[in-house]
């Protein structure tokens, strides 16, 4: 195509000046073609090596160029939710979280996919993040405060040592309730509530946020939710 359009060129400049002869016309025409025909083929090359944006079927960015295929967008556009012991379900499902925590460094999109990987896969009541934060401006003093979650409208702030997500957070420590009713001063978020789990993100010795799950049926998260859960946790760049 390049090449049509240099002859195009060339043919009209030389046509403008009757006086130039014949032979002259085709030399002119012969340099002209290949000086043209270089700088086109850098022109097009240069083109070839901008980054190209489409958009995977799930709405994710993808950006490919000629050297290499950077894909922005890691996952499929489903998880593959599985059935199976409750191991092999955090088995199947804790690569599939590595794949969209990948690359990603903003860590709301992050726990707001966990969140939703977890909603998904085990179809919890509620599950999601309260970050430990400044309790108001200009202060020390700092508190849960709501995070990325999936499932009903939730309590917005808690304080340490107050609630399951509260006592996790001052003792430091995954906490398991079989039966939220019978935990001292367990907070109601949802009156469906029946049992729940709160495992800690602790980095540097400290507590930044929490993971809290919660089960319309009673006894239901055990050693095999902590232990998964928290590995889970570390997987969290902060």
């Amino acid at each position: 195509m390049e090449t049509e359009i240099c002859k195009l060129l060339v043919d009209v400049s030389l046509k403008t000046d009757p006086s130039v002869s014949i032979t002259a016309r085709t030399l002119q025409k012969k340099n002209f073609l290949q000086e043209s025909s270089k700088k086109m083929d850098l022109f097009f090359q240069g083109l070839s090596m901008i980054p190209k944006m489409e958009t995977c079927g799930n709405g994710c960015i993808l950006k490919i160029n000629e050297q290499t295929s950077n894909y922005l967008c890691r996952m499929s556009e489903d998880l593959n939710i599985i059935t199976g012991t409750k191991a092999e379900q955090y088995e199947s499902l804790i690569p599939q979280i590595k794949g969209l925590l990948e690359g990603e460094p903003d860590v709301i999109a992050n726990l707001a996919n966990i969140a939703g990987a977890l909603k998904e896969q085990f179809n919890w009541l509620w599950t999601g993040f309260y970050l430990v934060k400044p309790a108001f401006a200009k202060t020390s003093d700092k508190q849960l405060v709501l995070g990325p979650f999936q499932g009903p409208i939730a309590c917005t702030r808690i304080r340490k040592g107050k609630g399951v997500c509260g006592t996790s957070w001052e003792k430091a420590k995954t906490i398991i309730v079989p039966d939220v009713q019978k935990f001292p001063g367990h907070i109601a978020c949802s009156s469906r509530s029946r049992s729940e789990i709160v495992v800690p993100v602790i980095r540097n010795n400290e507590v930044i946020a929490v993971l809290d799950a919660d089960s319309e049926e009673l006894n239901h998260f055990d050693e095999a939710d902590r232990i998964y859960l928290e590995k889970i946790m570390e997987l969290i760049e902060f």
